[in-house]
């Protein structure tokens, strides 16, 4: 798929939030259990209000304000893993759930108007532990990362206000080489070659976390 046309929109299918609490007793807190919201919502530069983050130091942040998910990919993991009540809209702990955008489509830096918010495209996402806990599913991260259906994390421009059925719509790029897909295959590729290495490592919009995982590997 080539990335989107700018203009290009599409509908707020869900709009998820959820407090960190204790899930496993043999486990550390977790805010992977989200839950829809109905009504208006505010975005904050940290995210949906009320929403939270169990570890900061891996999930949330300024850069890692909201999760995106195709709504098209639990087709995917219903016909491989079964028919299980956590692979639906926000099973995977998204904050948002989207259609007809995808990882090849959207590109790293990529804006978007969000209802009166703008937000803009930082990483994809490397599932933890958390994800097969909470899904039942023990392939589950491994089988994120190898078909890309990762979701993508984006970093809030402009707080505002969103509701479930709003338009996200794309409005500006940085650059059309590097979608999220081809960023998370080079993001895991032990041997990819320097050049790409390079570019990577002072890609506009680009995640500081990712950036300067990029910028160690220039220096190995």
């Amino acid at each position: 798929m080539k990335p989107l046309d700018i203009g290009t929109s599409a509908t707020i299918g869900a709009l998820f939030r959820g407090p960190s609490k204790t899930r496993w007793a043999d486990k550390a807190p977790s805010a992977i259990d989200k839950k829809p919201v109905e009504g208006p919502v505010r975005i904050l530069r940290s995210g949906i209000e009320g929403d939270q983050q169990a570890d900061p130091r891996v999930h949330g942040g300024p850069e890692r304000a909201l999760h995106h998910y195709p709504v098209q990919h639990y087709q995917t993991w219903r016909e491989r893993f079964g028919d299980l009540a956590t692979l639906r809209p926000g099973g995977v702990g998204e904050n948002l759930s989207v259609d007809r955008f995808d990882e090849t489509g959207v590109c790293i830096g990529d804006s978007f108007r969000i209802g009166t918010a703008i937000i803009q495209v930082s990483q994809g996402r490397v599932p933890c532990w958390k994800l097969v806990r909470h899904t039942g599913v023990d392939d589950m991260a491994t089988a994120f990362l190898d078909t890309g259906h990762t979701g993508w994390y984006a970093r809030v421009l402009e707080a505002g206000e969103a509701r479930v059925g709003d338009p996200i719509e794309l409005i500006d790029r940085t650059q059309t080489a590097w979608s999220v897909a081809r960023v998370i295959r080079a993001y895991l590729d032990k041997k990819l070659d320097r050049e790409h290495i390079e570019e990577l490592a002072t890609l506009p919009g680009l995640s500081t976390h990712w950036l300067e995982s990029f910028r160690r590997r220039m220096l190995a």
